[in-house]
């Protein structure tokens, strides 16, 4: 079945921003750690990339 190209859109925004939550879980254990700081520096990229242009 194939869905709107809007709603595609949506879903995979959706996905990402899950996998980011998850990500930010799994780094909380330790904020200062190694794992953490990947996943901010990931999260500052994909911020750039949506909101800034």
């Amino acid at each position: 079945m194939k869905r709107i190209q809007a709603l595609q859109d949506l879903s995979r925004e959706h996905h990402e921003a899950l996998v980011l939550a998850r990500r930010a879980c799994a780094a909380a254990a330790d904020p200062h750690g190694p794992d953490a700081q990947a996943q901010r520096a990931h999260l500052l990229e994909r911020w750039a990339v949506q909101f800034m242009g």
